[in-house]
């Protein structure tokens, strides 16, 4: 599995599997069959409300901790609810660390959310701190008024949504860009389009490795 370096040096699995809309009664069992398949990053959130399961399956699984690299996404507003949302994920988890904290969403205190991921960061909780569906405004203005720099944006990316514009940003300010619906969000049948059959047929691949390969 190919590997990318954060800006703090901690290496993240170039591909992962999320956990988004996936039931708790299906969640461990799906995690598993993913570890199984080769995947190394699992993504959950608090608003999932798998963070449970992602963290039995890590438990059932025959891996080491070290081996697999657990994403979760915040939900709250403001410091204190934040620094306690956190503490209940781990809670919930049964893990002692994540390795990547992200703000799910841009709220109305953004500013105090993101000082309680760098509390949390800075006291071990978690091994990077990143954000999800920010712009560059709002990610600069994280970035001024902070002592951690974003180390993830995690953002709608796929064929027909490049984000080109977004990506040169987080590569001037070395962020990494995260996708997440990279196959396209179920409407847009990337899957049986024409040109993308036509070129994996030369190279002997399916239209998803196609797109997973461009990106």
């Amino acid at each position: 599995m190919k590997q990318l370096t954060l800006n703090n040096g901690v290496k993240i699995p170039i591909f992962g599997f999320g956990t988004y809309e996936i039931s708790p009664d299906q969640t461990k069992q799906a995690v598993l069959s993913a570890f199984e398949e080769g995947y190394r990053l699992i993504d959950t959130a608090q608003y999932y409300q798998n963070e449970q399961q992602v963290g039995e399956a890590v438990k059932a699984s025959s891996l080491n901790r070290d081996e697999v690299f657990i994403t979760t996404k915040t939900m709250t507003d403001g410091y204190e609810d934040t620094k306690i949302g956190l503490d209940e994920s781990l809670r919930r988890s049964g893990l002692d660390y994540f390795d990547l904290v992200l703000i799910h969403w841009p709220m109305g205190h953004d500013i105090d959310t993101w000082h309680a991921l760098e509390a949390a960061y800075k006291a071990g909780k978690t091994r990077a701190i990143g954000i999800s569906n920010f712009n560059s405004r709002q990610t600069l203005d994280l970035i001024h008024q902070s002592s951690v720099r974003p180390m993830v944006d995690q953002i709608e990316t796929h064929l027909l949504l490049q984000q080109w514009k977004m990506h040169e940003f987080l590569e001037k300010e070395s962020i990494v860009h995260e996708s997440y619906s990279p196959l396209g969000n179920g409407q847009q049948n990337l899957t049986s389009n024409p040109v993308l059959k036509e070129i994996g047929e030369k190279y002997g691949k399916s239209p998803i490795q196609v797109i997973l390969r461009y990106l």
